[in-house]
């Protein structure tokens, strides 16, 4: 909701899923989070300030994403590992 209160406050999650742990990206387009949506909890990221849909970004599973302060990575943990994928502009 803007902090001018001009619009009344909207849901960042569709409430049929368990979805946490939210990042947005440095620029303020992209907000990561982890859902289970697909049965078991990955990492997920989708345009903040627009429509559009979930880009899944995890593989198996995937936990506590973070974007590097460029931008153009993307860090997660699974539970064995801290992955790092690379992120592309569109």
């Amino acid at each position: 909701m803007p902090v001018d209160g001009s619009e009344d406050p909207r849901a960042l999650f569709d409430s049929e899923h368990f979805s946490f742990s939210p990042s947005i990206s440095p620029d303020g387009r992209w907000i990561a989070y982890v859902s289970n949506s697909s049965g078991e909890p990955n990492v997920y990221a989708r345009p903040f300030d627009r429509p559009g849909n979930p880009v899944r970004i995890s593989v198996s599973d995937g936990w506590r994403p973070q974007w590097s302060p460029d931008g153009r990575t993307m860090y997660y943990t699974t539970d064995e590992w801290m992955m790092a994928v690379a992120i592309e502009a569109g």
